[in-house]
């Protein structure tokens, strides 16, 4: 049943993690990229040497999800 798979899905938010200025840019342009797991998301990143960027969401994400369920 397609409201039992809605059911178990986290709820998808864009939250900002992160806001400040840095030396260079990383990216020349914005660009969405669909990363099916968080492996590949951190090795996109790793191509443009901001890794951090990730871990820095992901941490977000964990501590977010322990709020939620306090």
């Amino acid at each position: 049943d397609d409201d039992d798979e809605d059911d178990d899905k986290k709820a998808n938010k864009c939250v900002l993690v992160w806001e400040g200025t840095v030396q260079r840019r990383a990216f020349q342009g914005f660009e969405m990229k669909l990363c099916r797991t968080e492996a590949f998301a951190r090795e996109h990143l790793i191509k443009y040497g901001c890794p951090h960027y990730w871990d820095l969401a992901l941490a977000d994400s964990v501590v977010g999800d322990d709020a939620d369920g306090a």
